[in-house]
């Protein structure tokens, strides 16, 4: 029936066409095409003498593939015109190659190509786009034969365009019908044609129908036929389908129940067409699939399906030889905003310096150095750019580097977009500590300004974690403006999953919905109720095993204490920061423990019951901790093999990519992100700096804390919720209470705190008025259980342990001090808390070094090298680093084997400050080391430190991160952290901040050390040496260091005998001690 009218016209055409899939194709060996493998630079003996032939030749499909992506059109369909026997990866490639001739080449390069319908095909459409409607419908005929579904098709387009079809019953002929169909003004006037119409098969019918119901208006119809065009798996019907669908999302206004199509569909489809438009190297209709992707996406979200198109595309130009610095411009962008940084730095070193792109690309990557905390891509592109994002870059580099006031100072107030304002401002409020809040609302107006969701939801998000604990009625507003946000259909479930969980961690209670959640949302509903988790997946076993606690502490079967401890080593709240994932569903905030402490207070002090209860303060301190860290910029992975460190911060971004997404309703949950992060974190694990210094450990049980420190009394305080809860464990009892609203009492905090620095700089006396409240308010409630115990360990908020307890007054008129009758020490985790007892330990670990190491003010020396080398602060066992000197402080042995005394090392003589002069009169010279001036060097801190007993620096400068500046370069906290110590103390009396001083003290308990002292403010001299004094009178009596450090105290107020009277908290208070009593 069909040929009744195609036969009447024979037109004579030998012109190859494009294959449209609709003919039988000649079976042919499947080759993948493959990328050359780069040479080596340097060649083994045995590659040398193997032949020329043996190396990798490039696959003549990808030569073919980087033709046409260089924008050769001729070359292209030359190298695809030779390779038609590989099927149709090569005639997709040579079809779309000659659509970008001129009309005499194309015809050329046509001649003799494929079959007689592939020619006549690719021709009509040709003729078609060079707007020969006759022409198109000629040799459109010519396919008859061969294709006669393509060429109805075509026909139709043909007689569509203007040409004149011979005359025909549409009631009976499907080609005539199918002319008739896409001629008509309405499905109506089409009704009498359609049935016979449908009958043309074939995804080129398929989709010149579906786009005629389009141009009518009816999207559902519209959609089916290009189901049936997409179900024919052809790649260029992939590409032609998916751009009308895409097209359709965009230009057609559904009617009243009707399907209405989401900017995600539209970023979908567009990206299947790009990605069947790089298999078929039609390059034309990659950029137009990847136009409309870019278009989608500031809706969309999906910047991630962007990325996948542009990296394939990238890759079949030639990868990292590609000559295409718009595609990869398009590829930082998008792997930006899809969380993988390291892709945008990549591209950023391969565009030209000469490209136009070149600034656009450079910007970038500062904010995927950032991402990444790479400093020294920080400072590159600080040096290289100019304006406001130089100063960015500028500014991010300082605080990477450790300086954050003078980055936070640097950072630009106008100049950049909107998008980059909210990046700016997230990366402020990561270290502006108390300032985070005014930085967050910054964030949250730039991203109101975007219009675009997921940064709107994003920067809420950083506002409530940051006010959850102290401006708990500032989180309660965030999270109602979020619930705004939440769309009311489906699309809103994941950011409505998000804000529950939230509200359970600032209220204790939230509603979580059944039905088919994700696993880690069902943690939390089975969180919520009290009952233990059975889901599996990431994200998850810190959830679970919280749950599995709470569980157990509901069945009232006693036994909880192991399973809280297990639940806290399994949460991460390492995730802040560069790790930090933008979700709280992980568990990396924290868990709801104020619920459990109170069930715990409601019975009795078991060992048990407060056990658990040490172990729920622990999630407090962890956090704390971890909001610590990132207000002074401190990397936890600093020190990390770089490889690791960046496969973990790499995954991290791709997980709050992904989350960002989830909340929007635009993907699903991430779970592969989070798969890829935990598989990072383990395979982290290995490395000790991760495994020791990054991940938490669970309090010790208390019974073991009970065994070893027998006279010990644990005051612990977190603030939750705006309000401040304490607990105390004594060695016989314990008790767990709320202490009333955190506002007024870190007022009091730092009250207390100014107080004792103005009464050590000035004439007059430290006022005991604020340490009178905070006594009132942190120990009288626990009174009846303190009572006739002495021995205190202070667990709390970094703020808390800015002093010591000793410097509250005894009684409201200050007459006497807790110093006089308390010995108290601090510790910023219950995970610190000692219970290795002496007969654990080495005993030989003190004898190969000296009983006390002391740093003094170091002459500066020259480091060979190249400038800005750190070889010299290279600790031993790293790598390129050197052990120090050969045999210096090294101890020989005997002719019996027995152990001789260590060599001397630090012997230039130097003369040492007044406050390392007082361990001279207690240490014999042939047992000390101290090393100032020229010795005051990092060779010998390596060499030194590890065997120490003791160790004191002194009058050395502080670096910007907090470490030391010694004579031949700096020794760095993660340095500190990197070289195991056997230590019993080490005291810290050089200048810096109180921040730094007790960063300092935690790196050092980090390597090992058993104790540290610090100064935590200046105080007039001779105040420490006499202090110090009095100390190591006590240390040589083998006092214990915290009790030492009380004599300490003594010492100083036996100057009263002398006239001068120095009993001042503002004085023997600024030397804070981080240990187990």
């Amino acid at each position: 029936m069909r040929a009744s009218w195609l036969t009447a016209i024979a037109i004579s055409a030998f012109l190859v066409t494009g294959c449209d899939g609709e003919s039988e194709p000649e079976p042919v060996a499947s080759e993948q095409a493959s990328a050359p493998e780069p040479p080596k630079a340097k060649a083994k003996a045995k590659a040398k003498a193997e032949p020329k032939q043996a190396e990798v030749e490039v696959d003549p499909l990808a030569k073919a593939r980087r033709a046409a992506w260089s924008g050769d059109a001729s070359a292209a369909a030359k190298a695809f015109g030779e390779l038609l026997d590989k099927g149709s990866p090569a005639w997709g490639g040579f079809a779309a190659a000659v659509r970008e001739l001129e009309p005499a080449a194309a015809e050329a390069a046509l001649a003799g190509k494929g079959t007689t319908g592939d020619r006549a095909i690719l021709t009509s459409e040709l003729k078609l786009a060079a707007d020969d409607a006759e022409g198109a419908l000629a040799a459109a005929l010519e396919a008859r034969a061969d294709q006669p579904d393509a060429a109805a098709a075509l026909v139709a387009r043909a007689v569509r365009a203007g040409a004149t079809a011979p005359v025909s019953d549409a009631q009976t002929d499907p080609v005539a019908a199918l002319v008739a169909f896409v001629k008509a003004r309405d499905s109506r006037s089409a009704r009498s044609v359609t049935e016979t119409a449908e009958a043309v098969a074939g995804w080129r019918a398929a989709l010149l129908r579906g786009e005629a119901r389009a141009g009518w208006g009816e999207v559902d119809a519209a959609l089916a036929e290009f189901d049936k065009a997409i179900a024919t798996a052809e790649p260029m019907a992939i590409v032609e389908v998916n751009l009308a669908r895409a097209r359709l999302a965009t230009t057609v206004k559904p009617k009243r129940g009707q399907t209405v199509l989401t900017p995600v569909q539209v970023s979908e489809w567009a990206h299947e067409a790009a990605l069947a438009a790089v298999e078929n190297s039609a390059v034309k209709r990659y950029n137009d699939a990847q136009k409309i992707l870019s278009e989608s996406i500031a809706k969309s979200l999906r910047a991630d399906l962007l990325a996948d198109a542009a990296g394939v595309a990238l890759e079949a130009a030639g990868g990292d030889e590609a000559k295409n610095d718009d595609l990869r411009a398009v590829l930082a962008a998008a792997a930006l905003e899809s969380g993988q940084p390291s892709v945008t730095l990549a591209q950023a070193k391969k565009v030209s310096p000469d490209s136009p792109k070149r600034d656009e690309v450079m910007h970038l990557s500062l904010w995927a150095a950032w991402e990444l905390r790479d400093a020294e891509s920080l400072k590159a592109s600080g040096d290289t750019l100019s304006g406001p994002h130089g100063l960015a870059a500028r500014g991010l580099y300082e605080i990477v580097a450790g300086d954050i006031q003078e980055g936070l100072r640097a950072l630009p107030t106008s100049g950049l977009s909107e998008r980059e304002f909210v990046r700016l401002a997230l990366a402020g409020a990561e270290v502006a500590g108390g300032d985070a809040r005014d930085w967050l609302n910054r964030a949250v107006r730039h991203a109101d300004r975007t219009g675009n969701l997921g940064l709107q939801v994003q920067t809420r998000l950083a506002r409530d974690t940051a006010t959850r604990r102290h401006q708990p009625s500032v989180a309660s507003q965030t999270l109602t403006e979020l619930s705004r946000l939440v769309p009311a259909n489906d699309a809103g479930a994941a950011l409505g999953y998000e804000v529950a969980a939230r509200r359970m961690l600032l209220t204790g209670a939230a509603v979580f919905p059944e039905g088919d959640l994700p696993p880690v949302v069902k943690g939390w509903r089975s969180l919520s109720e009290g009952q233990t988790v059975t889901a599996e997946g990431p994200a998850l076993n810190g959830i679970a095993k919280w749950a599995d606690a709470r569980a157990a502490l509901s069945s009232g079967r006693g036994k909880t204490e192991k399973t809280f401890r297990d639940a806290v080593e399994a949460l991460p709240l390492y995730r802040w920061g560069g790790m930090a994932t933008g979700t709280a569903l992980d568990g990396s905030q924290g868990v709801p423990y104020l619920e459990d402490l109170a069930k715990l207070a409601a019975g009795e002090p078991s060992e048990d019951a407060l056990g658990s209860a040490l172990a729920c303060h622990e999630v407090g301190h962890l956090v704390d901790r971890a909001v610590s860290d990132a207000s002074v910029g401190r990397d936890l992975l600093a020190g990390m093999d770089d490889e690791t460190r960046k496969a973990l911060l790499d995954a991290s971004a791709l997980v709050r990519a992904g989350v960002l997404r989830w909340h929007a309703g635009v993907d699903a949950f991430p779970v592969d992100a989070f798969e890829k992060l935990e598989a990072a974190e383990k395979a982290a694990a290995s490395d000790s700096v991760f495994s020791s210094r990054v991940i938490p450990s669970a309090p010790p049980a208390l019974a073991d804390i009970r065994r070893v420190n027998r006279k010990l009394s644990i005051l612990s305080y977190v603030v939750e919720r705006g309000n401040i809860h304490g607990l105390v464990i004594t060695p016989s009892s314990g008790a767990i209470k709320s202490l009333g609203a955190s506002r007024a009492v870190m007022q009091n905090i730092r009250e207390h705190a100014s107080s004792l620095r103005i009464g050590a700089d000035s004439e007059a006396r430290s006022s005991h008025e604020g340490g009178n409240v905070l006594r009132k308010v942190l120990i009288d409630p626990f009174i009846q259980q303190l009572s006739g115990h002495g021995w205190y360990l202070v667990l709390g908020p970094r703020e808390l342990r800015e002093f010591m307890f000793t410097t509250f007054p005894e009684q409201a008129k200050g007459l006497r001090w807790l110093a006089e009758i308390r010995t108290v020490a601090m510790l910023d985790s219950a995970g610190r808390i000692n219970v290795t007892t002496e007969e654990l330990l080495d005993p030989e670990r003190f004898r190969k070094g000296p009983d006390i190491l002391a740093f003094g003010k170091p002459a500066i020396l020259e480091v060979d090298g190249e400038e800005g080398s750190d070889e010299a602060a290279t600790p031993p066992g790293k790598a390129g680093g050197k052990a120090g000197g050969k045999a210096g402080g090294k101890a020989s042995t005997d002719a019996n084997g027995g152990m001789n005394e260590p060599a001397q090392v630090c012997t230039s003589g130097g003369e040492p400050s007044v406050n390392l002069s007082v361990a001279h009169r207690f240490f014999d010279p042939d047992f000390r080391e101290t090393c100032v001036g020229g010795d005051a060097k990092l060779a010998n801190y390596f060499e030194l430190a590890p065997r120490a007993r003791y160790i004191h620096i002194d009058a050395v400068e502080a670096t910007a991160r907090g470490g030391f500046e010694f004579g031949d370069g700096d020794l760095e906290l993660t340095t500190v952290r990197s070289i195991p110590l056997v230590a019993e103390l080490v005291i810290v009396t050089a200048d810096g901040s109180i921040e730094q001083q007790q960063q300092r003290a935690r790196a050092f308990l980090d390597a090992g050390a058993g104790a540290v002292l610090f100064t935590g403010w200046s105080v007039p001299d001779g105040v420490h040496e006499r202090m110090l004094d009095g100390f190591w009178a006590a240390v040589k009596r083998d006092k214990r260091i915290s009790r030492a450090n009380a004599e300490g105290r003594d010492s100083l107020l036996r100057d009263a005998l002398l006239g001068e009277d120095r009993d001042d908290p503002g004085l023997w208070g600024s030397m804070l001690l981080y240990a187990t009593p």
